[in-house]
Formats: C-alpha cells, structure tokens, sequence
C-alpha cells in the first residue's frame, strides 16, 4: 500500500464524514495532490479524529507512506486535542508526514506532552509541509526542524504564478459564509446589514452544520432576497458557475478560497489565526471581521489584490517522494 491519508473528513472509522465541509474542501485538494505524486497506486484513508482500532493500525504498518492531510490538527495541547488523535506507541515505529497542516488559534506555549508525542509521531527523515510561519514557529519549539511552508494545498494550483484578483466593479449579488463556532453576533449582524443594504441577492452556503441556523437569529428586518444553497459542495460549485455576478464575502476560509479560485471577486474575514497567517504571506484578500468600515469600502469600491504562492517549498516537499 502506498499512501495511508489521517483524513479529517472522516468522523470516524465506521465511514461517517465529518459536518464541516471545508475539511472536504482541503481533502479534495489533498488527495488530487496524492493521486499526482502516486499515480495508479492505493491512497488509504483513517480518521484522524479517533484512535485507529486493530483494521487501522495494520494500515498504518503497511504503508509506505502516512501522510497527515491538512486542516488545523496541531496544538499546544494534543493531549486533548480532537482534530489529530495521535496513536502515539504506533507512530513512534511508523512515523507520518505533514501536509499543509496548521496550528489552532494563537496559542499558549507547546507543553511537554506535546513536544515529545510530535517527535515521536512525525518523520524526522521526510520534510514536512505546514501552511503557514505560525505553524512552521510552532514546531520548531517542539524541535521539529524538518519543515517548509508551503501554504493550504487548497492554494497549491496558484503556485508560481502572480494572479491578480479583485476588480474595483462589485457584483449584483453576493455569497455570503458565517462561521457557527465563531461567532460574534454583533459584528455579523452588522455585516449581514451592509450586505443586504448593498446587494438585491444574498446567496447563503451553509459550510457548518449550524451555520444557517445562526444566520436566521441574525435576521430581524429582511430588505433583500436571502436564497439558500443546499449544504454540499456541488450546491456550491453550481453556483460559482451558473452566477455569474457574484461576490464572496464571508467568514469561512475554504469555502472563500473556493470562491477565489473560480475567479470571483472574493473578501475573507479573519475570525482566528488561519486566514490571517495565510493572507500576510500570500496576499489573500482578508480583513478582520470587526473592520466594518473597511469591509463596506470593499464592498463599495473594492481594491487590487496580488495572489502569490511561492512553488519552491512545494516543490521541494513533492521531490522527496520521487526518491
């Protein structure tokens, strides 16, 4: 076997996905990044959210490669971190690569627990890929040096290349994208206002389970056409392509970078360190959520971004798996 993926889309083992769809927004990116470097060979995914039973910790010895896909599954604390649960005694024989992965939140220093299960658990042969100088920071305290920063996979198709995003002329309609386990209901009550009061249509991709149901305690006086697209990513995809004036403006990073890479004209509001990390390196359109003035500029008259993701490190991370 090849590749063995700790994949967060899965909840568990037992097949269940996980209810954040941007997670499938990065696997998807992660797995078209596996097929391209194994071409033909078997990509086998666990969840990274649960320890592996008995089925599980057989894949892990079989593979020639265990590869950590993506999202924020890092921590000071991983002990009781949900997002990566590390089979520590297993790792230790079978140690895993990073891909594009981040760190959650701004947080305290690295405990000791943690710096010893990483360097136990991560390959201290392979270079692993973070997405960001935070995360990169961050395990250089645990003494994991063998590290680039190549950015979210989700950007990876931008590498190399120079795109300039953003016209000045706003769209007749917008996407909109709330975070339901970020929430500050003033600031995006006053958001939803100057979206509704700027644009006829506010389409509304639910990315979270409870993300649409927050919008609605948001609502006290409608003055806009609010439509509602159904919670999967071909609902999204579809009308990325079928709307053509569109812009995006929200609060979920993946799903605005989806937007972006569809060429619409995209602003992603910071709510933690993912946006605003990845945006100070690669120029991605965000301002904090609470900058209202400067989002309705945005939204008014817009302004120029340059996108660049540097493909050195991520060259350098692909080349080693061609040895």
């Amino acid at each position: 076997m090849a590749v063995l993926l700790f994949n967060p889309t899965l909840k568990d083992n037992n097949g269940t996905l996980n209810s954040n769809l941007g997670d499938l927004i990065i696997t998807q990116a992660v797995m078209a990044e596996m097929n391209r470097l194994f071409p033909g060979e078997e990509v086998v995914s666990i969840s990274s959210h649960t320890q592996p039973g008995d089925a599980e910790i057989s894949k892990i010895k079989r593979a020639r490669h265990r590869i950590v896909g993506g999202t924020n599954v890092l921590g000071s604390d991983m002990r009781n971190c949900r997002q990566w649960s590390i089979p520590g005694k297993v790792m230790a024989l079978h140690p895993a690569v990073l891909c594009g992965v981040g760190w959650q939140h701004y947080q305290p220093p690295v405990k000791l627990f943690t710096r010893v299960l990483l360097n136990f658990a991560l390959s201290r042969t392979y270079l692993h890929s973070v997405r960001d100088a935070y995360t990169k920071k961050k395990l250089a305290t645990c003494g994991v040096w063998n590290v680039v920063n190549t950015s979210c996979p989700t950007l990876w198709g931008l590498a190399g290349q120079k795109r300039v995003v953003n016209a000045r002329k706003p769209a007749k309609s917008v996407l909109l994208m709330l975070t339901d386990y970020r929430k500050d209901q003033e600031a995006d009550r006053l958001l939803v206002s100057c979206l509704g009061s700027r644009y006829a249509t506010i389409y509304f991709w639910p990315q979270g389970e409870m993300d649409l149901s927050y919008l609605l305690s948001l609502i006290t006086h409608k003055t806009f056409s609010l439509v509602v697209l159904a919670r999967t990513l071909d609902a999204l995809d579809s009308c990325l392509s079928l709307t053509p004036d569109l812009d995006y403006v929200g609060t979920r990073l993946h799903g605005g970078i989806r937007c972006l890479i569809a060429g619409k004209r995209s602003l992603i509001l910071e709510v933690d360190n993912r946006a605003a990390e990845i945006a100070k390196e690669t120029g991605l359109p965000s301002l904090p959520r609470t900058d209202l003035a400067n989002i309705e500029r945005w939204v008014k008259d817009g302004w120029e971004s340059e996108i660049w993701v540097d493909d050195k490190p991520v060259r350098k991370w692909r080349q080693q798996f061609a040895r």
